[in-house]
């Protein structure tokens, strides 16, 4: 028996390491949400774009005891400000008021639990499910990436929705009438490592919100997330458009 338990205290405190060693690696940074966009127009004036993803107006979101808000070792990006977070401090405006008449399943409309609210969401954005790391990309370069935003409404309620930005078959739910999001790394460190970042949509399938294509936006889904035990299921509520444009920095 003794020989046992040592073998599975040996096992939990590897596993443990190795869960530390991976947090140790992360690279804390610093996430702006821009409310909306200016886009100048011909009169010479300008254009304000209003977000469908938009910030709590406290500022910018960085690594915590409340907030967690890093690049993993892996390359792939979170910021948490709830899902995860015990006590949530900050919180994320999102705006489901421009759904894709006919794209729930069935044919109906999409349902989403609220127009516009203020939630605790999760941000995940998994390059490393196709080959690429936030940290390796070269200065200028654009590359497509899958996201997703979780949350629970209402809050504290064990009532929880995700946001597919996720069209390729990588992902682990890929929704294929969804797009990717844009990440381009703007700005490199002394060792011409990167250590900026803009993400906005792709906009392949949800198109131009601007004359220009200054502004896109994308195709989303929208989801119910179901778990029971291991098992994790999504019921599809249907698509909507949203525009976003978020910076991450380090530090």
């Amino acid at each position: 028996m003794r020989k046992r338990l040592s073998l599975v205290f040996t096992i939990c405190l590897a596993l443990f390491s190795t869960t530390l060693a991976q947090k140790t690696n992360d690279v804390p940074v610093t996430v702006t949400i821009n409310d909306y966009v200016d886009v100048p127009d011909p009169a010479g004036g300008s254009q304000r774009i209003p977000m469908q993803v938009q910030s709590d107006g406290a500022g910018s979101y960085k690594n915590s005891k409340s907030v967690i808000s890093v690049i993993q070792s892996l390359g792939d990006w979170e910021l948490d400000t709830g899902v995860t977070i015990r006590t949530p401090t900050r919180k994320v405006f999102i705006d489901f008021s421009q759904p894709i008449a006919g794209s729930a399943p069935g044919g109906g409309n999409p349902t989403a639990p609220f127009v516009t609210a203020l939630v605790s969401p999760r941000f995940r954005a998994k390059l490393s499910q196709y080959g690429l790391n936030m940290l390796t990309i070269p200065y200028g370069e654009t590359v497509l990436a899958p996201m997703t935003i979780g949350f629970y409404y209402p809050a504290g309620s064990s009532d929880q929705y995700r946001i597919h930005n996720t069209p390729g078959e990588q992902s682990i739910f890929p929704y294929t009438e969804t797009d990717f999001v844009d990440m381009t790394c703007t700005g490199v460190d002394a060792n011409s490592k990167c250590n900026r970042w803009q993400i906005m949509p792709d906009g392949a399938k949800g198109g131009c919100v601007t004359a220009d294509c200054s502004v896109k936006r994308n195709v989303v889904k929208l989801v119910k997330v179901i778990t029971r035990g291991a098992s994790v299921t999504e019921i599809d509520l249907g698509d909507f458009y949203m525009s976003f444009a978020i910076n991450v920095t380090n530090p």
